[in-house]
């Protein structure tokens, strides 16, 4: 199966991602054989996503491979056809690709993420280059594992299995820094930071550190980037002290799954934030007939099964676009009341780290 992968993405993936392929993990993978050998590959891999204290129950979708010769015959098709039941299953699933092929199956891009670019113009003066030094892997995992335990959201893996994901940073391209009590990781040659964790004195010290090492390459380069989730956090607000330009994208695309599920876990997130106002919201999964009301009584969030006559029926696509989407409800949810209390609750702004990725 690995070798397929290796062929298909042309590069040495099972090396990159090998803790996507132990014992363990092996059984997450949907193969497609034609005349006994495999020609198309799809991994969805069970893991968790954590929001603030509550915990999702998620799938993550990579590896999405046909051998070359194959393509045309309908091979992922099926291998999509058979994962969205097990999909169905979970609070949700994400996937990174093309917007129009996976929509089909219900994703829709959504999500949030925040992408600042800023130069040595907008950075204070970096610290003396003996004061930081690079990342080491088997120095700094445990600096990761404490972001990771900080981090207001996160997608949550076994602890051996992040060690593996950071033991292959090499294979990656990844590098980074660090500076007393924080650091950085980067990817794209050290311009594209995406992870980050410290004191945002020290962190906007170590963008400029990065900035002056990217001007020392063989061609200058001067613009850096920082790509990171939106949430309150060290980095960011070192970012809004010292970016030049910024912008908020999509993450990338999410499939809701079982609906009971998935609406009491964002009710639980969104609780903190409500403390008054009552109504209910129906909906319906016109794919599967799966059915949730959202209740808000006295300020207090509940979720029931069932809906009533007057749900909101959505297919799968579009129920993720309420629950994860860009848009605003009211065009999926027409009449939907200003003072919705779900409106609290949705779409949820999910940002998935770089290092998650599948």
């Amino acid at each position: 199966m690995v070798q397929v992968l290796d062929t298909v993405f042309k590069m040495d993936l099972g090396g990159q991602l090998c803790h996507l392929f132990t014992d363990e993990r092996i059984g997450d993978h949907f193969l497609a054989e034609d005349a006994g050998r495999i020609v198309g590959v799809t991994g969805l891999y069970p893991h968790q996503f954590r929001v603030g204290s509550v915990m999702f129950a998620i799938g993550g979708v990579g590896q999405v491979a046909t051998l070359e010769e194959m393509r045309g015959r309908g091979v992922m098709a099926g291998i999509l056809r058979a994962l969205c039941p097990a999909a169905d299953a979970f609070d949700f699933v994400w996937l990174g690709g093309d917007r129009q092929r996976y929509g089909r199956y219900g994703w829709e891009i959504g999500g949030a993420r925040y992408v600042f670019d800023t130069t040595a113009k907008y950075l204070p003066a970096p610290p003396p280059a003996e004061r930081v030094r690079p990342f080491s892997v088997a120095r700094d995992m445990a600096r990761v594992h404490q972001w990771i335990a900080n981090a207001p959201q996160t997608a949550v893996f076994p602890a051996r299995e992040i060690d593996m994901m950071l033991a292959t940073a090499d294979k990656r391209g990844y590098s980074g820094w660090v500076l007393g009590g924080s650091f950085i990781l980067a990817r794209e040659k050290g311009t594209i930071i995406f992870m980050g964790d410290g004191s945002a004195d020290e962190l906007a010290l170590l963008l400029a550190h990065a900035a002056r090492e990217l001007q020392s390459q063989p061609g200058g380069a001067t613009k850096l980037t920082i790509e990171y989730e939106p949430d309150p956090t060290p980095l960011l607000d070192a970012c809004r002290a010292h970016y030049r330009h910024m912008r908020i994208e999509p993450e990338e695309s999410f499939r809701v799954g079982n609906l009971v599920s998935f609406l009491r876990n964002a009710c639980a997130a969104a609780q903190p934030r409500v403390s008054c106002g009552a109504g209910r919201v129906s909906l319906i999964n016109s794919d599967n007939n799966q059915a949730a009301t959202v209740v808000c009584a006295g300020g207090r969030l509940s979720v029931a099964a069932g809906a009533g006559s007057d749900a909101y029926r959505l297919n799968t696509r579009d129920l993720s676009g309420v629950c994860f989407g860009a848009y605003p409800l009211d065009l999926l949810l027409p009449g939907l009341p200003a003072d919705a209390p779900i409106r609290q609750v949705l779409p949820l702004r999910i940002g998935v780290n770089r290092v998650f990725w599948l």
